[in-house]
């Protein structure tokens, strides 16, 4: 799959989860996220790339930017199980 169409998909996926939850409000501040991923099959844990994901919050308007000003970290994990990717952003007070 090319990158642009990759990348693409990832947005759509993230904005249909987002409008799922019943707000499409932008989350400000500082933030830390985790994305899990979740399959049959473990990875190479070099291999779990959060980027598409996380540009994906960005462009559905869940976050303000991507940079270092507004995401103080990003952590990747994954686990065996059904097919899925886990977003969680934590708000830092």
């Amino acid at each position: 799959m090319a990158l642009s169409k990759y990348r693409n998909a990832w947005h759509h996926l993230v904005l249909e989860a987002y409008s799922t939850l019943g707000t499409r409000k932008r989350i400000e501040g500082r933030v830390n996220i985790v994305v899990t991923r979740v399959a049959p099959r473990l990875l190479d844990t070099d291999n779990v790339i959060a980027k598409a994901a996380i540009d994906g919050l960005r462009y559905c308007g869940a976050l303000r930017d991507d940079s270092p000003e507004h995401i103080s970290s990003v952590n990747t994990a994954q686990k065996k199980g059904d097919e899925r990717v886990v977003l969680v952003i934590k708000p830092l007070a």
